[in-house]
């Protein structure tokens, strides 16, 4: 009878243990939310990661000196530093223009009237390829502020190619967003890489490292308090060690 019983408690026990370690792995991951991760590079924007939920988007840019947070239910975008310096886009505006003024659409480059375009694998997404020839070099005060190598070649004819994937699961405000931010087509929503090709030399102007799957707290995508409103996207992207940046790009020619 007493063994009886000691099994029977060691039941109970058991059961009771598991439901324990459910309730409690359940509370543990009830604010997670689960993202798609691309870690990329651009020869504007620096180093930045991009975290794509589905009530929640991040992305750290501008070689981690810039955030940019948007969140359900309005979807309307934070832009702000490590300064404190912030500035609001109301969700439409974002998904016309996204960081205005620092990144050019590339919506016409996917426009197969006019271009070819071509189906291919990048990092395991159906993507699409399209190319264009540049007769021209524009250089502006983003594109030595945040790349970590200027370039110093000799300008002329370039043939740029893009690459770039609908193949993710997005919400409908998470695809908006996304589409915003690299300023592409429903058809070829995530920008994956960008390749020059000048004189037989070929270099990478935005790359993709690698896209996975990771669960961010939702405390990840919250706004810090006590930030201070700008004029412009400009001003935060710059903020208060933009002489600094300078500073180090040009060295002892500095004015």
């Amino acid at each position: 009878m007493h063994q009886i019983s000691n099994r029977s408690l060691m039941k109970v026990l058991t059961v009771l243990l598991a439901v324990f370690l459910f309730s409690t792995s359940a509370i543990a991951a009830g604010g997670d939310e689960n993202c798609i991760v691309l870690r990329q590079r651009d020869y504007k924007l620096g180093a930045f990661t991009v975290y794509l939920g589905d009530k929640h988007a991040r992305i750290d840019c501008m070689n981690g000196k810039c955030t940019i947070i948007t969140a359900a239910p309005s979807w309307n975008v934070i832009v702000f530093n490590k300064d404190k310096q912030f500035f609001p886009v109301d969700r439409k505006s974002w998904h016309q223009t996204g960081l205005k003024g620092m990144t050019r659409s590339i919506v016409e480059f996917f426009n197969p009237k006019i271009h070819t375009l071509t189906k291919v694998k990048f990092l395991g997404r159906d993507s699409i390829k399209t190319s264009r020839t540049v007769r021209s070099f524009k250089r502006d005060s983003f594109d030595i502020a945040f790349r970590s190598k200027p370039s110093l070649k000799t300008p002329g004819g370039r043939t740029i190619t893009y690459i770039a994937s609908s193949d993710f699961k997005f919400n409908k405000d998470i695809a908006d967003f996304a589409q915003g931010f690299y300023l592409t087509t429903p058809e070829a929503r995530v920008l994956l890489s960008t390749e020059a090709e000048m004189n037989g030399e070929k270099t990478s102007n935005f790359i993709t490292y690698s896209i996975e799957k990771q669960k961010c707290p939702e405390s990840f995508f919250k706004v810090p308090d006590g930030l201070k409103k700008v004029y412009s996207i400009s001003a935060v992207a710059t903020g208060r060690d933009m002489e600094g940046v300078l500073l180090e790009v040009l060295g002892d020619d500095h004015p």
